[in-house]
């Protein structure tokens, strides 16, 4: 179940224009939304991928300690980013997500 919001609405005339959407999605929303086609790996294979980087234990003590910090990335009904995060999820037993379509969101420029 998808709960998402507009986070900001520009109001031309009697138009509104959405300009960023986010909110919280379950664990296997997201898994749905992996490209079909990562370099030809399956879902699975593509998760175990991720936490072999070596940099995944703190992610997962991070998010233990923590929670998801950084929304993951959604667009176009495809997850462009955050692949560690949701396997970090799966991992630790969270099945909720923070998501936005916005890259701005949530990221430190």
């Amino acid at each position: 179940m998808r709960r998402a919001f507009n986070l900001t609405e520009l109001v031309h005339g009697s138009k509104k224009t959405r300009v960023a959407m986010a909110g919280v999605m379950q664990v296997s929303e997201a898994l749905e939304l992996y490209s079909g086609d990562l370099l030809g790996l399956a879902v699975a294979d593509t998760l175990d991928g991720k936490r072999q980087d070596d940099s995944y234990p703190d992610l997962l003590e991070s998010i233990r300690l923590h929670g998801v910090q950084r929304p993951i990335l959604v667009r176009r009904g495809e997850l462009m980013d955050g692949h560690h995060r949701v396997a970090a999820c799966l991992d630790l037993g969270i099945t909720q997500v923070p998501f936005t379509d916005d890259f701005a969101i949530g990221w430190d420029r």
